[in-house]
């Protein structure tokens, strides 16, 4: 029994998990910590579980040896594999290796584990931690009395109690003794700020969510103007938010506030006024990436918004245009828009979906259930009064329902691609393309009256991806012969019209009709 132990012993010196690299060794502890939390009532299937019997401690004696003396094994303590105990033993065993620590805190250990992270935060380069307004407010009260020589990430996060959502939690403005020279990364989640918080003078990115308000933004960007990309999750609207406000001359209050670094603003909030107020607030010379979500509409926000809010934008468009040069490329949504190609060296934030979205410049609202799409005309209107659409080639609509009075003004787009989403042919399409035939040689159809302006008089293509039609009906007749009398109106031109139709079962009956 003795030998074949010995035996075992052997094999697993030998073994891959023996020779591999600190990451990996720190991967399978991970995995044997979480599963042992994983054993609490309730958070896993039994059956899903390693028996009792696998514990970190069952592992071969050379490769636990290894583990315990490879100290640098011991210096992640991650928020979701670590509880109890754990995390107090991580920080003790990871002697004076920098760490990266993320901790929710608890009754039980939560004091212990504050007052670990405060006697050790000269060795601390991330921290995450998350609690209740009085646990959070003790913990960064604490941090006041140490230095953050190495911290380099900063998450804090105010998790709000059943019936306690007028306390509020403060960042110190001397937190880290006013002393974090490496701090580039803050994530704010419902952290109201002091101002100035000094030791926040060096960052690069920011995420606030709940954290800042359009007035407390001023002071956050006066203090840190190596500032290069911050991200609202909706702006905060906590009675206390704007408490702890500075005070500065009069004569400042109005002037924008400089931010030179600031290559990227993604904003998600509802409150369109909000939204303007910022962006009036800031000056950002090296601004190259504008994303707006989440701005909700309603009967009767939808003109005042269509004013205030392109006349904030129009101010940043101008920057992006000095940036990218001619916007050659425009996107219009039933319920988005967006301008410039996309660009493969721009922030990839939250906000963003996915690729796709990696844009200079982005808007997306929505509106109440009742709302239609030509309920929002004023404000597509308004955003597209900002924009410079008369540089565009190439333009991409979907779904329109809408009138297309501002598309008047683009008119060098020589590529239109229409999108449908199981949309059939109807009479404002038709009237859509009957716009861009000179007056004189429009058809006689019983459509919308249209007056005597060309729409996209440079247009040679036109692409329809998705749509519906049926053959052989008075409608898809009448299309085909818009279409027709189209292409001989460009051909007059010198222009030949190029048409195709995507994602279309039946289009070989339509082009037969051409």
């Amino acid at each position: 029994m003795q030998a074949q132990a010995f035996d075992k012993q052997r094999r697993n010196a030998l073994s891959l998990a023996c020779s591999s690299p600190p990451e990996v060794l720190q991967h399978v502890f991970d995995i044997y910590v979480n599963d042992e939390n994983s054993r609490w009532p309730g958070y896993q299937d039994p059956e899903d579980q390693y028996p009792p019997t696998v514990l970190l401690s069952h592992v071969c004696t050379r490769w636990r040896a290894l583990c315990l003396n490879d100290k640098h094994l011991w210096a992640n303590v991650t928020l979701s594999h670590h509880h109890g105990r754990w995390p107090l033993v991580f920080v003790s065993r990871s002697g004076n290796c920098p760490m990266e620590i993320a901790f929710r805190f608890s009754e039980k250990y939560g004091p212990e584990m504050a007052q670990a992270v405060v006697d050790n935060m000269h060795r601390v380069r991330s921290l995450d931690t998350k609690g209740t307004s009085k646990q959070l407010q003790l913990a960064l009260n604490a941090l006041t009395q140490t230095a953050a020589p190495i911290l380099e990430r900063l998450y804090l996060g105010h998790d709000l109690e059943p019936d306690m959502h007028h306390m509020t939690v403060y960042t110190p403005s001397n937190i880290f003794a006013g002393m974090a020279p490496k701090l580039h990364y803050l994530c704010l989640g419902k952290v109201i700020q002091h101002h100035p918080v000094h030791a926040f003078a060096n960052l690069r990115t920011v995420y606030s969510n709940y954290a800042l308000t359009a007035e407390t933004a001023r002071p956050f960007f006066r203090s840190t103007p190596d500032l290069q990309a911050i991200i609202f999750f909706h702006l905060s609207a906590h009675a206390d938010a704007n408490a702890r406000l500075p005070e500065v001359p009069s004569s400042d209050e109005s002037k924008r506030v400089d931010v030179n670094q600031l290559t990227c603003l993604a904003i998600e909030e509802g409150d369109a006024a909000k939204i303007a107020q910022l962006l009036d607030s800031v000056n950002a010379p090296s601004l190259s990436q504008i994303s707006l979500s989440g701005i909700y509409l309603n009967e009767s926000s939808i003109d005042r918004f269509a004013t205030t809010l392109p006349s904030a934008l129009s101010f940043h468009i101008r920057t992006l245009r000095q940036i990218y040069g001619p916007c050659r490329v425009l996107v219009v949504k039933t319920l988005a828009i967006s301008c410039w190609p996309r660009q493969n060296n721009l922030v990839r934030h939250d906000l963003i979906d996915d690729d796709d979205f990696m844009l200079p410049f982005d808007i997306h609202w929505f509106h109440e259930d009742d709302n239609s799409p030509e309920d929002d005309e004023p404000f597509v209107n308004g955003i597209l009064s900002v924009l410079p659409v008369d540089e565009v080639h190439t333009l991409h609509l979907w779904d329109m329902r809408w009138n297309w009075e501002s598309l008047y003004r683009a008119s060098n787009v020589t590529k239109l691609i229409f999108v449908f989403h199981d949309t059939y042919l109807d009479a404002d399409v038709r009237c859509f393309l009957q716009a861009m035939i000179p007056p004189g040689q429009r058809l006689d159809v019983p459509d919308v009256p249209l007056d005597n302006r060309i729409l996209f008089p440079k247009l040679s293509t036109i692409v329809f991806c998705g749509m519906r039609i049926h053959p052989e009906t008075p409608d898809s007749e009448a299309f085909v012969r818009i279409l027709e009398r189209l292409s001989q109106a460009r051909q007059t031109d010198g222009i030949s019209l190029e048409v195709d139709f995507k994602s279309y079962h039946d289009q070989g009956d339509i082009l037969y009709g051409l």
